[in-house]
């Protein structure tokens, strides 16, 4: 990440938890200097912010398989996931660093120096995403290849075989939105809403940290329940149902979890994740029907040279 990317990146987290601070009751560091340059004493960009006296979930003596504290802190965790859910936005992208006070929003992400965004369509914002990420991956691979050996399978693929084989899985994802279901409404989303970013003491969530990677998402694709473990998915939607019947009226948020579209949403979101070929198997799944692990490896070097065949067409 070069120097400028640093900077911005700062001002934007800076912005973000001060937005949260004065805007809900979510527990945020406060910050008290920072300076997103290098010339400083520390020749580095830094932010000063309050010693918070707790620790990530996952390393507290939190016991997880104590139901009544499981329930009492995942209950705390999706008051958190509804104020940000509830705080609305004209356009996606991440707190602007430009010194306009009239300017809320700047660029949603960055790649490979250029900045995108903000967008003021939902369907604009994920073909932006999935194009971005197929043409980085195309970069990496030679397009001249148009056939796989026989011999071909996802365990033995190189890093960029199964980086483009994923970008095209994003492509077919994008394909299938409903630009009328995607609707025009916007909230705030931690793009890093784990446990591991959720400091406690006892049994009580005292701050949530790491807000650079925060942004604003269309509310279909909002995921409320982020930081759920994999055993625990279900539990926790049906807390954050609860928590948004009790405070709003009405679960539409944790309705539309499970459709086509806010799982298609969902998906085109990792591709801004450093680890999202690890969503391979999950979207392939999503998409196709079939089991990732039980698939035989024809059908996937079936999906790999359509990749590679739109690839040599661009």
């Amino acid at each position: 990440m070069d120097s400028i990317m640093t900077s911005s990146r700062i001002e934007s987290t800076v912005k973000t938890m001060e937005y949260i601070s004065s805007h809900t009751t979510i527990p945020a560091p406060r910050v008290h200097f920072h300076d997103s340059s290098h010339d400083n004493p520390l020749d580095a960009p830094f932010i000063v912010m309050d010693f918070i006296d707790g620790v990530p979930i996952p390393f507290s003596n939190f016991d997880p398989c104590d139901t009544q504290q499981l329930t009492n802190v995942y209950k705390q965790i999706c008051r958190i996931s509804y104020e940000l859910s509830k705080l609305r936005f004209d356009q996606i992208g991440s707190m602007s660093t430009t010194p306009d006070p009239n300017v809320l929003l700047g660029p949603k992400f960055s790649w490979n120096g250029t900045q995108y965004g903000p967008f003021s369509s939902a369907h604009d914002y994920y073909r932006t995403l999935a194009s971005r990420y197929w043409k980085d991956a195309m970069s990496s691979m030679d397009t001249a290849i148009l056939t796989l050996p026989e011999s071909w399978t996802w365990k033995n693929a190189s890093a960029s075989e199964k980086d483009l084989f994923t970008a095209f899985l994003h492509l077919q994802c994008v394909r299938l939105l409903d630009s009328e279901i995607l609707g025009p409404q916007f909230c705030l989303q931690h793009h890093d809403f784990k446990l591991r970013n959720i400091l406690i003491k006892g049994l009580r969530i005292v701050a949530v940290i790491d807000w650079d990677e925060c942004g604003t998402v269309p509310l279909i694709g909002y995921d409320p329940v982020s930081f759920a473990l994999t055993d625990d998915l279900d539990m926790c939607l049906q807390i954050f149902s609860e928590v948004e019947e009790a405070e709003s009226g009405d679960r539409s948020i944790s309705q539309c979890y499970n459709s086509r579209t806010a799982t298609l949403a969902r998906f085109l979101e990792t591709s801004l994740q450093p680890y999202r070929v690890s969503f391979a198997g999950e979207i392939f799944e999503f998409l196709y029907s079939m089991s990732w692990e039980n698939t035989s490896d024809y059908m996937k070097r079936t999906c790999m040279r359509q990749a590679l065949e739109l690839a040599a067409s661009e």
